[in-house]
């Protein structure tokens, strides 16, 4: 089975609806916490309507292979 894939939402949401896309907004929705930097205590939290707007399409291979790469210093590793 691994090398197969089996996708839990219709097809709609899983490639297109909610995938982030390079350049494509997306809405989502936010959590911000404030944290108190001595006892690490929540302070506030605010919950936000928002929007992403990827900058990059990878995969799973390619985010690993930027990781593995002490050379590689570009702007989105």
């Amino acid at each position: 089975m691994v090398d197969r894939r089996t996708d839990m939402l219709p097809s709609l949401l899983t490639e297109n609806l909610c995938s982030l896309v390079s350049g494509v907004d997306r809405c989502a929705f936010s959590v911000i916490w404030e944290i108190d930097s001595q006892t690490y205590e929540t302070v506030d939290v605010k919950f936000s309507k928002s929007l992403i707007r990827s900058r990059w399409s990878g995969n799973y291979y390619k985010a690993q292979e930027m990781i593995d790469d002490k050379d590689d210093n570009t702007e989105m590793t």
